[in-house]
């Protein structure tokens, strides 16, 4: 379902694909990004060549799909997921609830990003506190009092998502964050990598 404003050129999104579902709100190329990026990111994970049309298009008998049994989208993602920790192992440290970097990455926003993807596949923890990343950061090596600049630059562009207020606010990855954050960890695990 999509709604579109036109005095702020704003839009609201919200699809479900599977037990994949997409929900965004803002500026209209912002949210197409968003999209796209999700897209891309459920061909992956389902392993689909599905060719995708227009979001507020119903399928038609022409579309052809090819279905996957259940079994095999669930190895599929399976692996995905065990080829991201793997890398993510091979970059972070975690003791306790706090995960930190064994080498610092280009800026604070990708090790935010980083941060956020290690908790949510290393801990299972979706909804981080600021508090954890802050250890987090300090524990990789940088010498910060704050963070919550970068988390308002990373809200701002939608790789990062909220909940809460003050100091019961929860930060999570968007899909295109994850997206983000997945290709920045290979990145660094190749710069890292012993030759």
């Amino acid at each position: 379902m999509a709604h579109t404003s036109a005095d702020t050129q704003t839009t609201n999104l919200k699809i479900r694909v599977g037990v994949h579902e997409f929900e965004a709100s803002g500026p209209v190329a912002v949210v197409q990004a968003q999209f796209e990026a999700f897209k891309i990111l459920v061909q992956r994970l389902d392993g689909m060549d599905q060719q995708w049309g227009d979001a507020d298009r119903q399928p038609h008998s022409g579309d052809v799909l090819r279905v996957q049994p259940v079994d095999a989208r669930r190895d599929s993602v399976r692996e995905v997921h065990e080829a991201i920790r793997d890398t993510l192992e091979a970059i972070m440290t975690r003791k306790g609830r706090i995960v930190s970097l064994k080498v610092p990455a280009a800026s604070l926003e990708d090790e935010i990003a980083l941060l956020l993807l290690g908790q949510q596949m290393l801990r299972a923890n979706h909804m981080v506190m600021g508090g954890d990343l802050l250890e987090g950061m300090r524990q990789t090596g940088r010498k910060i009092r704050r963070i919550d600049y970068q988390l308002r630059k990373l809200r701002k562009t939608g790789d990062v998502v909220s909940a809460g207020l003050r100091r019961a606010r929860r930060y999570r990855l968007s899909n295109p964050g994850t997206e983000r954050a997945t290709r920045l960890a290979q990145a660094l695990k190749s710069t890292t990598a012993p030759a």
